[in-house]
């Protein structure tokens, strides 16, 4: 059950991968502008429920934790997120170094599964070395953007999304239960 579980979680991250790739590429601004409205939502939704535990709370255990306090910040960076959208989109250049550097950590962090691999002794390691040196280097290229024009950058990271995607894909299925026979 345990090598289902971590088959499935990477098929999903794997297809929500190539799904904002693919999301990318057809319109990267609107896409972009979803993102962060969602991310405004979830700020709201998480700032409410802050002010609600801070009423539902002892007194001075709801003064202690600046419950009220924190709500509040929350719903205005929610807010903020929800209807000033083009405010982020205006300053992309920030966001994309933010965003190669978050590709980079997750190569890095396909750099252990590798190793995983190579020490299970997988045969087929070299997939995942493949996608780790894939993830690093998309992100090595988006923060040190290289293109002038934003649209060319957007590009190469939806089609960088949709490519790692699919070498994340082959590698959940090359020889995946061998590595997980002893667990």
């Amino acid at each position: 059950m345990n090598i289902f579980k971590k088959v499935l979680s990477g098929m999903l991250l794997a297809a929500l991968e190539a799904l904002a790739g693919i999301l990318l590429l057809i319109n990267p601004e609107a896409f972009t502008s979803a993102i962060i409205i969602a991310l405004g939502a979830g700020l709201l939704i998480f700032g409410l429920v802050s002010a609600v535990k801070y009423f539902r709370a002892d007194a001075a255990a709801a003064a202690e934790g600046q419950l009220f306090f924190k709500g509040l910040v929350l719903m205005l960076a929610g807010a903020f997120c929800i209807f000033r959208t083009g405010w982020f989109v205006t300053v992309f250049p920030l966001l994309t170094d933010v965003y190669g550097a978050v590709i980079i950590l997750v190569g890095l962090g396909k750099i252990q599964t590798t190793a995983d691999a190579i020490r299970f002794g997988n045969r087929r390691w070299y997939v995942a070395a493949a996608s780790a040196a894939l993830s690093v280097a998309c992100g090595a290229v988006i923060v040190l953007d290289p293109f002038a024009a934003e649209s060319v950058l957007w590009i190469f990271t939806g089609v960088s999304l949709v490519a790692a995607a699919a070498v994340d894909f082959v590698s959940i299925f090359c020889d995946n239960g061998k590595s997980g026979e002893g667990n």
